[in-house]
């Protein structure tokens, strides 16, 4: 059975006859995985390889159903590379999964000694730039940071010395910047996951964070002629923005928040001067065929507010619409918004992450309730519809009163909204924040503790109750088996071939929270074994910070230094 429905159609595919096969597999459904930008890079690189083909692989919406490729309909067994991605630590499992489900060896240590042309299986992605201990069982190779330069040429390389060239030498490959294999250890009868037991992974495998390859993004091959849906927008198979022209205008973050990771990871913002953006936009949007251009970036707010209004504008008057992602309410301006609306945008979203100045302040999120009281404002005043709100929860020092903040800050918002339309409204997330490896709050299991979390699950219960008693606000509700999976897969110092290999899903839930049944279902005892015991040794170290791997981009002085700025010690 086929893992796609017979009326999906696409336009502006590269479909090659001959050349090696890269399978491009996405841990996640269509509509998610064609939605950023990662699919549309990772194939525009593969395509502009002479030698090579590209195929994109998606999770089937069908657990029963095995992955084909969109391109040829073959399986992941008929590629010579599987390349995944690990946007979140649930995609080690999907991946995994939908790899075995293909009778592929999980074990890559067994494709390497068994002649059988097994493809090579190589893994790029935040998650797994901050933690590769989980997969250093599966992958043969990691690529580390922007993969503009080093993909192209890891293939250049596969067709000097052959996929079998790469298992016999591996270190062949040695020198490609950003790219690093666990065949580069060299040892013989032993999973490489042993040679980690002392969890000394920076003395054994030396400069993890200098191996990062970060470009100059003016320069960088871009997907001009992107892959666009042939759905209504409205459909469920369909991405989350439509059919768009896709604008990538940084990476990177300069703000250091001190739950996030990716601010951690990729260091200081980047960006695409204006008139790289232009030339990307006007050429991109007519070789794509679409009309309207969807601009993001993990610094997006950061990029100066004249130039990238300016830059809205043009595209506006020039016929296009426009689709802009989340904004600090800091960076908010009328004229702005202005462009937005005149460009058909019907919401904003913003990430206040909690109800009061305190706790904001104390997680190095820098805005104040004035400030996004004022956004609100400009925002509705220029007639946009909808605001949507991102806030966390279980936060360290957070107290009652600061859950209480929320509820009275997004009731201000709303009053705020109707005075301007009695038709506008709010759309709320509140989310538990996971405490991500090089980040001060790494240790902070508190909450995810089985003893505690009945207590957050109250929490959120309470909020997703008091904000839906306020008439138009729209709280989304959260599965907090999701969060758990996160949180402990974040925190895994081992293999997950042993959690894929008894892997069972139930067909009629979706893959996300499918995950986390699976594993409260079948794992909750090392689960429960596992946070405890990182949170005991953070309380019996004094409320130190420290890193398993002995490798971060912050030592652990720092990041201690910063927890107890946090908690007030």
């Amino acid at each position: 059975m086929l893992s796609w429905p017979s009326f999906l159609r696409e336009r502006n595919l590269v479909k090659k006859t001959e050349g090696k096969r890269f399978g491009f597999l996405f841990p996640s459904s269509y509509d998610v995985g064609m939605s950023g930008m990662t699919t549309l890079v990772i194939t525009h690189l593969v395509s502009q390889v002479p030698t090579w083909r590209a195929e994109r692989f998606f999770t089937p919406w069908n657990p029963f159903v095995e992955a084909v490729s969109l391109e040829s309909g073959a399986t992941l067994r008929d590629v010579d590379v599987i390349g995944f991605t690990t946007q979140f630590e649930q995609h080690y499992l999907m991946a995994g999964w939908l790899i075995q489900k293909a009778g592929i060896p999980l074990d890559n240590r067994k494709r390497k000694r068994q002649i059988n042309n097994w493809p090579l299986i190589v893994v790029g992605g935040p998650c797994c730039m901050a933690n590769p201990l989980p997969l250093i069982d599966m992958v043969d190779g990691y690529f580390l940071g922007d993969v503009e330069e080093s993909l192209p040429l890891f293939l250049h390389l596969l067709d000097e010395y052959g996929v079998e060239g790469f298992r016999r030498n591996p270190f062949d490959f040695a020198d490609v910047k950003g790219f690093w294999s666990p065949h580069f250890l060299d040892v013989n009868n032993t999973l490489y996951s042993s040679l980690f037991n002392d969890r000394c992974f920076e003395e054994m495998v030396g400069g993890w964070f200098e191996r990062f390859q970060f470009i100059e993004l003016n320069e960088a091959p871009y997907p001009l002629q992107q892959i666009v849906t042939e759905l209504p927008d409205y459909h469920p198979y369909a991405p989350v923005k439509g059919r768009t022209f896709q604008l990538e205008i940084g990476r990177g973050c300069n703000h250091k928040c001190r739950f996030c990771m990716i601010s951690r990871l990729l260091h200081k913002g980047r960006y695409r001067d204006y008139e790289t953006l232009r030339e990307l936009v006007f050429e991109g949007t007519k070789l794509s065929g679409v009309t309207k251009v969807d601009i993001f970036g993990t610094n997006l707010s950061d990029y100066p507010l004249k130039p990238f209004t300016d830059l809205c504008w043009e595209i506006v008057n020039n016929g296009l619409q426009l689709s802009v992602a989340t904004f600090r309410p800091d960076r908010i301006s009328a004229e702005l918004m202005d462009v937005l609306v005149e460009g058909g945008q019907p919401s904003v979203t913003i990430a206040p992450e909690c109800g009061s100045d305190r706790l904001r302040g104390l997680v190095g999120k820098r805005i104040t309730n004035e400030q996004i009281t004022e956004a609100t404002h400009t925002v509705f005043a220029a007639g946009i519809t909808a605001l949507k709100d991102f806030f966390v929860v279980g936060l360290p020092g957070e107290t009652e009163e600061d859950r209480d903040a929320i509820v009275q800050l997004v009731e201000q918002q709303l009053k705020i909204a109707k005075g301007y339309d009695q038709g506008n409204y709010l759309k709320v997330d509140v989310n538990p924040v996971v405490p991500k490896w090089h980040t001060p709050l790494k240790n902070w299991l508190y909450y995810y503790l089985e003893d505690h979390r009945p207590e957050l699950r109250a929490i959120l219960i309470r909020l997703y109750c008091e904000l839906s008693r306020l008439g138009d606000v729209r709280p989304k509700e959260t599965a907090l088996l999701e969060y758990l999976a996160q949180t402990w897969l974040t925190h895994l110092t081992s293999p997950v071939n042993p959690l894929i290999e008894g892997m069972t899903l139930d067909s009629h839930v979706p893959i996300s929270r499918n995950l986390g049944y699976y594993l409260l279902s079948t794992h909750a005892a090392e689960i429960n074994a596992d946070l405890n015991a990182v949170w005991d040794g953070f309380v019996r170290d004094g409320w130190s910070i420290t890193h398993p791997l002995r490798a971060s981009p912050y030592s652990d002085e720092t990041l201690t230094r910063e927890w107890r700025a946090l908690i007030g010690a």
